[in-house]
């Protein structure tokens, strides 16, 4: 049988922005999305199913590869014209939300095919991409795509994240708008990532469901860091949610570094946009995505012990014993990472 194979290349580089959900990646994104040559967010989860499918080993190495470099180019060559951008005014990676709106305007009436070509080479876009939690399953991006990929990382304190995954655990293999990679297990659907677990996933409940999982995609994700040879660790950057809304300059610098860029005059407005920089991390905006996953702004004069302390109530009241001693164990090990 026949290999799948494809050894041209037309996207010059690419940046994953990348974390669990729950992280608060949207404030790096657009921040990221701001930078000279970068262009403004897509979400495209054929990456991230790609490679769920490969860790799972329900495809080959050779079908992954070729997957994922037509997609990329694909992805690349529709954002120079302008097709499939997404112009719906409430989302995040919205055309109209972006700085560089009248950009992508006047790329409507571009010309297509070869001058797209010449064009890539010329102004050396860079892609720009949001996933998630695809680095602990990441193999399939640094074989195929190697150092023309970036992956930011943003990385929380799982206490802040899991409000989230407790909205959303329940809707895994029963609502069909919540698109996860599922296992068949004793004909249940369960998240690719309780494969190898699935009786201990099933007998928990919801919240220690939750922080079970936050704890086995974190083991994932960084036993895949760890992995990486210097020359790909380099390639990757982990940015603490906390830090970066307080402190954001060290970490996009950080970032031009890495992508070899630098922040535009869009930067600026955009991060005050985001409210940032804050004085308190966990000081979120007023925003319906974010309520619908269980997140509140934060009330006047609250500060981040507070915060946290309402997070440790929340936990307390769905969680067993086992599940507080789970959540316990990572909230000290992330903050004992940062020191």
């Amino acid at each position: 049988m026949a290999e799948a194979s494809r050894r041209t290349s037309l996207t010059p580089e690419i940046v994953f922005v990348d974390g669990l959900s729950g992280t608060g990646k949207a404030a790096l994104l657009m921040a990221i999305s701001s930078m000279q040559r970068v262009e403004m967010s897509r979400f495209e989860h054929i990456y991230e199913y790609v490679c769920a499918l490969e860790h799972l080993g329900r495809i080959s190495k050779d079908a992954s590869d070729v997957l994922i470099r037509i997609h990329i180019d694909m992805a690349g060559y529709n954002t120079m014209i302008s097709r499939s951008v997404n112009f719906r005014p409430g989302d995040i990676s919205s055309v109209l939300n972006s700085p560089k709106k009248s950009e992508y305007f006047a790329r409507l009436f571009a010309q297509e095919g070869q001058d797209v070509v010449g064009r890539i080479a010329a102004e050396r876009p860079i892609l720009n991409i949001m996933t998630h939690q695809v680095l602990g399953i990441s193999k399939p991006l640094f074989r195929v795509l190697g150092e023309k990929m970036a992956i930011v990382e943003i990385i929380r304190d799982p206490l802040q994240m899991v409000t989230a995954w407790f909205t959303y655990m329940d809707r895994i293999g029963k609502d069909p708008l919540e698109l996860q990679v599922c296992i068949d297990y004793k004909g249940r659907d369960l998240p690719y990532f309780a494969a190898g677990w699935e009786e201990e996933y099933l007998a928990l409940n919801t919240m220690d469901r939750s922080i079970r999982s936050i704890d086995h995609v974190i083991s994932l994700t960084n036993a895949q860091y760890e992995s990486l040879d210097d020359q790909r660790r380099n390639r990757v950057l982990r940015v603490p949610f906390e830090g970066f809304v307080i402190h954001p300059l060290p970490y996009l610098e950080k970032i031009e570094k890495m992508l070899n860029t630098k922040c535009s005059e869009h930067t600026t407005p955009i991060l005050k946009g985001q409210n940032i920089p804050r004085k308190v991390s966990t000081d979120i905006l007023e925003n319906e995505v974010f309520e619908r996953y269980g997140y509140k702004q934060l009330e006047k004069n609250k500060n981040e012990i507070d915060a946290l302390n309402q997070q440790w109530e929340f936990v307390k009241t769905h969680a067993t014993s086992v599940g507080i001693d789970c959540m316990t164990k990572l909230h000290e090990q992330y903050h004992d990472g940062l020191r």
